[in-house]
């Protein structure tokens, strides 16, 4: 490792055999190495569960922001990490190399707000239609509260989702599904945010769907 002479033209990262980065207050050039011992079981189960989790959680992020928002803040980290490091230890089943997410306790959003009653969903011609209990008799629980919708495509590895839905006391809510050429397995979850984002619920698993557009075609 050696201090970087010259011009500095601002990169950072991997050119060839070599890597710059700024350390201690210095711009450092190093060479990266070639690794030739195997890597363990260990490492190995590591390695997996990080590409499980964050195939998972990637192009959802934005949702994540919202959802993880009050958690992150709590432990100050981004709402990506903290959702990456809850869905690590609680959503990842099996074993090494046939590791896989459970999507049963899969959290897209983390919070202290308590859970909502009687949620269901169902297929319609367009998408989903979630329902919920909207009563707020509940302490913890305001009728200002807007909903939080996501349907996760386990085999394309993308969700479609509201992140600031209608009120609580309307009860029922609409999420649109893009057109497929083919039936697809459909993931589906809801939760609760405040209007200020300084509250919010766990999301609820709903349960496994199949979406069959009925012969719709992809434009």
């Amino acid at each position: 490792m050696s201090k970087l002479k010259g011009i500095d033209d601002g990169f950072r990262g991997k050119i060839g055999d070599y890597s710059v980065y700024k350390l201690n207050g210095y711009i450092v050039k190093r060479r990266v190495g070639v690794r030739t011992k195997p890597f363990s079981e260990k490492q190995l189960t590591y390695q997996q569960i990080t590409v499980l989790v964050n195939s998972l959680l990637k192009k959802v992020k934005d949702f994540i922001d919202i959802g993880y928002v009050t958690e992150a803040a709590k432990v100050k980290l981004y709402p990506y990490n903290t959702a990456s490091s809850y869905n690590r230890q609680h959503a990842i089943a099996g074993v090494y190399p046939a590791q896989y997410i459970d999507f049963t306790k899969v959290l897209f959003s983390k919070g202290d707000m308590p859970l909502t009653e009687n949620v269901n969903v169902r297929l319609t011609a367009d998408g989903l239609e979630f329902t919920w209990n909207p009563d707020i008799a509940v302490p913890g629980l305001q009728a200002s509260d807007q909903v939080m919708l996501m349907a996760y495509f386990p085999e394309k590895k993308y969700g479609v989702y509201v992140a600031n839905g209608v009120r609580r006391p309307k009860g029922i809510e609409q999420l649109e599904l893009p057109l497929s050429r083919k039936p697809v397995v459909v993931e589906t979850y809801l939760a609760f945010i405040s209007v200020n984002h300084k509250s919010v619920s766990n999301s609820i698993y709903t349960g496994q769907l199949i979406w069959n557009p009925l012969n719709k075609v992809n434009s």
